[in-house]
C-alpha cells in the first residue's frame, strides 16, 4: 500500500491511476498526515461493492452452527466448541447460535458438577 499526500497526488495524478490500474497497487491519499480517500483497480472496487450489496439490501447471511453433533467431552471450552462446527446451514441471526452454544456449555458445567 502507497501512502501519498494530495500534493503529490495532483502532481503525478496519472502515474498513481497506472500503479492502481496495471500494477494492482492500492494508493491512500492522505490529507495532514490523515487518509481522506483511495485508489484502487476496477476489479477490485467490484468487488467491494458487491459484497457491500448485501449489507445494503439487509439479506446478510451467517453460518448455522450444529455443534452439539461434534461434542463428546464435557470439558471444551466455547471456542473449541466454535471450532468443531463446520455444517453449510445459514441463518440470519448470528448470535442465536452463539447463546445456544453457551446454554449448551453452562449445561455441560452443570452436569459435570452433579456427578
Amino acid at each position: 500500500m502507497t501512502k501519498i499526500n494530495i500534493a503529490e497526488t495532483k502532481a503525478h495524478l496519472s502515474k498513481y491511476i497506472n500503479m492502481a490500474e496495471f500494477g494492482g497497487e492500492e494508493i491512500v491519499i492522505q490529507k495532514h498526515g490523515r487518509p481522506v480517500a483511495a485508489l484502487i483497480n476496477i476489479q477490485m472496487y467490484e468487488k467491494l461493492k458487491q459484497l457491500e450489496e448485501p449489507i445494503q439490501e439487509g439479506k446478510l447471511v451467517y453460518k448455522k452452527l450444529d455443534y452439539r453433533d461434534h461434542i463428546v467431552k464435557s470439558s471444551y471450552s466455547i471456542d473449541e466448541m466454535l471450532l468443531l462446527v463446520g455444517d453449510d446451514d445459514t441463518d440470519t441471526k448470528p448470535f442465536a447460535d452463539v447463546e445456544d452454544v453457551v446454554a449448551f456449555s453452562k449445561e455441560l458445567r452443570n452436569n459435570a458438577w452433579r456427578r
